[in-house]
């Protein structure tokens, strides 16, 4: 993992004046605030730079005044969760994340589970079981958070999480909370309809069953994983979006070729080869252009354009994928 300490900062960060806006954030969220925070220690791949702030509000009230507040100063803004289906830049972020890990809520209301955004999918699917509701075994052994797990829709050949949701709590850009119903969401594969909407909490629908049987099924799915998943290894999670149904990006790259592919210390995964891993002090500079050598590849070959399932956050904020 590459870490910049405040010796190797770029000197436009180490003697940027404060401005209006800096002195603001500091004066309303002083507390909730860290000023250019290097993002390698918050994401699951373990590379890029720092944020100019990194806010984390403790609870939904806190997280609706940063929010109107980044608004109305026109700063941009990312929210991040655990961390996992991101990279960020080495440049980093010239705006604010605003990380949700402290909605961490967590409660069964008969066969509905509620949860924080902030709460990791993997904690979710185990309260699951130890209540004995099922319908989380597909899910486990996928990182960060269930507020991320929604926003994308994550799952795979087991299941998605949006198959298992009954509302989602959301704020907007100027801190309004909302509830949706789960067609309101709008899953779909791999993201959903909310945009710029934020979830804050989530409640899911689920089946009763015995513990024990919930438990073995999730072992299951676990094992499978292990076997053929970098498990151990810093990765953002799946890289790329599965072209078609019935097409598999994994097997495209590995038909092409490029399982164990490097560009400095960035991996095709040569367990999986839909995952790129930082095999060690990765920078986003070499996880990208070994992700632009694996589209090249597949698309001179396959003639199959590879959209990727990652988000890539720059100095300005997403990019285009």
């Amino acid at each position: 993992m590459t870490t910049l300490d405040p010796v190797g900062l770029a000197e436009d960060v180490r003697e940027r004046p404060d401005t209006d806006c800096d002195r603001e954030i500091g004066r309303r969220f002083g507390a909730l605030l860290e000023r250019d925070e290097p993002l390698d220690r918050h994401t699951t791949m373990g590379v890029g730079g720092r944020a100019r702030y990194f806010l984390v509000p403790r609870d939904i009230a806190e997280t609706c005044e940063v929010l109107a507040a980044l608004e109305r100063l026109h700063v941009p803004c990312f929210v991040l969760g655990g961390g996992s289906n991101v990279v960020v830049r080495d440049g980093g972020f010239e705006g604010a994340i605003v990380n949700l890990t402290c909605l961490s809520d967590l409660r069964r209301s008969g066969e509905r589970l509620r949860a924080g955004a902030g709460v990791p999918l993997a904690k979710v699917a185990k309260k699951a079981m130890e209540v004995g509701l099922s319908g989380m075994e597909g899910l486990v052994g996928i990182p960060g958070t269930i507020g991320g797990a929604i926003a994308m829709n994550a799952g795979g050949k087991y299941g998605e999480i949006g198959d298992v949701v009954d509302s989602v709590g959301v704020l907007d850009r100027k801190g309004r909370f909302s509830r949706l119903t789960r067609e309101r969401v709008g899953f779909r594969y791999r993201g959903t309809a909310l945009g710029d909407l934020v979830v804050v909490e989530v409640t899911l629908r689920l089946r009763p069953d015995e513990p024990r049987e919930i438990c073995r099924r999730m072992a299951a799915v676990l094992k499978r994983k292990h076997e053929t998943q970098p498990m151990g290894m810093r990765s953002a999670g799946c890289f790329f979006k599965n072209p078609a149904p019935g097409q598999a990006a994994a097997s495209l790259i590995d038909r092409a070729g490029l399982k164990g592919a490097r560009e400095g210390g960035a991996e095709v995964s040569t367990r999986h080869a839909n995952f790129i891993v930082n095999a060690g002090r990765a920078t986003s500079s070499d996880v990208l252009a070994l992700a632009a050598r694996v589209r090249r590849e597949v698309l001179a070959r396959f003639e199959v354009a590879l959209a990727l399932e990652v988000k890539i956050l720059g100095k300005r904020g997403l990019e285009a994928a």
